[in-house]
């Protein structure tokens, strides 16, 4: 604790053996402010990802909660990334990762998403928002032949469908899952809302 550093007690690879779930669990502590995992804990839980496959949803869903809610999110959410949780669990936040977006934005839709939830206050419907709100952006993409300009029509309308399926695999509760609909869909057409949301 003193030294803020995140470090498996005894041998990492039979702690995780052990609940191959404290692999989220390492992650979510280094969404403290400051802390860090070390070297060791860190490459021997690259090791069992596959097994978190074997864990109950409801569990996977728990720990995905307290990262989203966490100080630092976007940390989070980058090593899973790194470590593959993503496409396991997360198929939809993966596939926009280096997803180019267009001259308005600078980033991928990833990074532009790990952004806007830095920026979003620890509330677990806004923090959710704000991880899908441009989530329809893959499904929505075409290219002007004259301009080649990238566009991405009703995106918050597919994007809601989107986020459903997503949620309601995770076994989020309904009325999250509603409320979280709602914000995503709206966001084109109150643009204030949103800005006053996502602290943009």
């Amino acid at each position: 604790l003193k030294n803020k550093t995140i470090k498996a007690v005894g041998a990492p690879e039979e702690r995780f053996a052990e609940d191959p779930l404290r692999v989220m669990r390492m992650i979510r502590f280094s969404c403290l402010r400051g802390f860090s995992i070390s070297e060791e804990t860190y490459l021997a839980a690259n090791k069992f990802i596959a097994d978190l496959k074997n864990v109950s949803l409801e569990r996977v869903r728990d720990e995905l909660i307290k990262i989203l809610v966490s100080d630092e999110p976007a940390k989070g959410f980058n090593q899973m990334a790194e470590l593959g949780i993503l496409k396991l669990f997360l198929p939809e936040i993966d596939k926009t990762i280096g997803f180019e977006q267009n001259e308005y934005h600078k980033d991928d839709v990833y990074q532009h998403t790990m952004e806007v939830l830095s920026k979003t206050e620890s509330d677990l419907v806004l923090r959710l928002s704000a991880l899908l709100q441009d989530i329809g952006k893959t499904e929505t993409l075409s290219i002007d032949p004259l301009s080649n300009s990238r566009h991405f029509f009703k995106h918050e309308i597919v994007g809601v469908d989107v986020a459903k399926k997503m949620l309601k695999r995770l076994k989020f509760p309904n009325a999250v899952i509603e409320d979280v609909s709602i914000l995503i869909s709206t966001q084109e057409r109150l643009p204030l809302l949103t800005y006053l949301f996502f602290r943009i």
